[in-house]
């Protein structure tokens, strides 16, 4: 499963590692029962932007109820410092069995994500 959430920054919201920390933590428990971090690289760099990156696993509550299910979750806020900043989250999770082969697709696809600037 892939969702991709965007949230316009209007009353100046916590920063990613914020959103990232209480998202992962909500999703998590929404998704699994006994939960735990899975330890990833704290950050992933695609097209010149930072994304805070967290993963958790446990076992899944829906989608495969009663598998193994890893989650894997990237948030980012674009353009940085801005008054016109919008929070970008990519929720990915599913099966620990089939995880690391649509891991690689999902890769591929998140090196292809780019912004781009819109004139005002």
């Amino acid at each position: 499963m892939l969702t991709i959430f965007a949230d316009p920054d209007l009353s100046g919201e916590p920063d990613s590692s914020a959103v990232a920390s209480q998202s992962i933590s909500r999703f998590a428990g929404n998704l699994f029962t006994h939960a735990q971090a899975v330890t990833v690289p704290p950050t992933f760099i695609t097209g010149k932007v930072t994304w805070i990156q967290l993963s958790e696993t446990g076992v899944l509550t829906t989608a495969d109820p009663g598998a193994q299910g890893n989650l894997f979750l990237l948030v980012t806020s674009y353009p940085p410092q801005s008054k016109n900043t919008v929070t970008y989250q990519i929720e990915y999770y599913g099966s620990a069995s089939t995880f690391g082969q649509a891991n690689v697709s999902f890769m591929q696809m998140l090196q292809s994500f780019s912004f781009t600037s819109s004139a005002a």
